[in-house]
């Protein structure tokens, strides 16, 4: 009897569907809840948000009126709205695989990265500001490291202040 063997898969397809995820996004006949952020609707699919973002994996499991009516407004910690934006930025990420940071918005999307339990989006976000510490913000960055317990990014900062001022 002959030996039945794998064969290894190529990326193909997974680059193949990752690339129709993102051709999907811009269309709402597959999307099964909306997000409210910033003013705006943004369509989007449960099985995405869930695999990257422990919050929306909590939230769909949890039988809460969000998850069972489909919308969530989301809102940060302290009840003001993200901006539509940065949670475009971050459907990018999602979909695309692709976030430009900037100093005008990588705060936010560090909050919201955050808040949302995206863990690889939230150490990007780290080493971005790590990589551009300058005495420009480099208070704004120690700050926030404090605020959303960045460790390494903390004591890089702290380091930083001490030496320049």
């Amino acid at each position: 009897m002959p030996k039945a063997s794998a064969n290894q898969v190529s990326y193909t397809n997974a680059t193949s569907a990752v690339q129709t995820l993102a051709e999907e996004r811009q269309k709402p006949q597959f999307s099964d809840v909306t997000v409210f952020v910033g003013g705006k609707d943004f369509k989007c699919h449960k099985p995405e948000l869930a695999a990257t973002s422990g919050f929306f994996r909590s939230l769909f499991r949890s039988g809460l009126k969000e998850a069972l009516e489909g919308r969530v407004v989301l809102h940060d910690f302290t009840g003001h709205d993200f901006s539509s934006d940065v949670f475009n930025d971050f459907m990018k990420w999602l979909y695309d695989g692709i976030i430009i940071f900037s100093l005008e918005n990588v705060f936010e999307i560090l909050e919201l990265s955050h808040q949302l339990d995206l863990q690889v989006l939230f150490t990007e976000c780290q080493e971005f500001l790590a990589q551009n510490l300058s005495v420009t913000h480099c208070v704004r960055v120690y700050n926030t490291s404090v605020k959303y317990n960045c460790g390494k990014l903390c004591k890089m900062s702290w380091d930083f202040l001490f030496k320049n001022f």
